[in-house]
């Protein structure tokens, strides 16, 4: 009689093979079910910014004279003063030509962008080594990631738009401007020429990470899926290196990230999987037994 590949296996081999299948799905399932808790019920917007209260309120005063025409509410950006977000800070990184922090910040009527498309959409502004700030609590996310547009207007060779963060909580509290540079518990003391134009904080230097530094001063560009440090409290900067009176462009920045599981989560589906491999080992024993009678 022809004999099938399962007759060449003792009745135990086979189930030992089934049951080594089986557990092999239980362990698929199980890291399955994990990614999909993670990715998908925890996925949310952390902080969303698109200077959209300029756009909503165009009886806001501005500079009719500043460069190249562009109307700005000077100081650090509020809801009051043209943006979505209470939050911003203001701080200066390296040594400035002129003028004080607040009036190297602002929010522009007229910004331009790539997402907008029209010469109206209003956006951020920062210029002279000044910058706008954002603190970010990510102490609960297991992934968080980072995406803006952006442009450099009337730039020097040597200007550079700059995004950076640090790590750690304490530098300030919201709608407060502060001059890191000048800053003697910062190190302001001790500075390092960098380039022919300027000097650079050396604090800055030592413990801020940069994910984007360029020009762009004849359109709009999108960066998008920047990595930002998780498991802590993080300030990200947005600001330009040297360039007095000339200006950066930010827009449309977009923090998205992913909660760390809870741990009821990852219980209950613990707990299923266990359910399922008792059940598999006691039909297994049982197999056994009645083959070993």
């Amino acid at each position: 009689m022809f004999r099938t590949p399962d007759n060449f296996l003792s009745v135990d081999v086979r189930r030992t093979f089934a049951w080594g299948a089986r557990l092999a799905a239980i362990v698929m399932v199980f890291f399955c079910l994990m990614a999909v808790t993670a990715l998908s019920a925890n996925a949310n917007t952390i902080f969303w910014e698109g200077f959209n209260g300029y756009a909503s309120n165009p009886g806001f005063p501005g500079s009719s004279n500043d460069l190249g025409g562009h109307r700005t509410i000077y100081g650090v950006p509020t809801q009051a003063g043209g943006a979505d977000s209470n939050l911003w800070m203001a701080a200066r990184f390296e040594a400035f030509d002129s003028d004080p922090l607040t009036s190297d910040v602002g929010v522009l009527r007229y910004g331009s962008g790539s997402s907008g498309g029209t010469y109206g959409n209003p956006a951020g502004r920062v210029d002279d080594d000044a910058g706008l700030v954002i603190r970010l609590d990510l102490t609960n996310y297991q992934l968080a990631q980072l995406a803006f547009d952006w442009r450099t207007f009337n730039t020097e060779s040597t200007d550079r738009f700059v995004v950076a963060y640090y790590v750690g909580d304490g530098l300030g509290t919201p709608n407060n401007a502060y001059d890191w540079f000048n800053d003697p518990t910062k190190g302001a003391s001790d500075m390092t020429a960098t380039d022919p134009n300027g000097q650079a904080n050396t604090w800055y230097v030592n413990n801020w990470t940069e994910v984007h530094r360029g020009t762009s001063p004849n359109s709009f560009q999108q960066e998008s899926g920047i990595l930002l440090p998780v498991g802590d409290v993080i300030y990200l900067a947005f600001w330009l290196d040297n360039g007095d009176h000339d200006l950066a462009k930010v827009d449309n920045i977009h923090i998205e990230g992913v909660l760390v599981p809870e741990p009821s989560s990852m219980l209950i589906a613990g707990i299923g999987v266990a359910l399922y491999a008792v059940v598999g080992y006691r039909h297994r024993r049982a197999g056994l037994q009645v083959v070993a009678g």
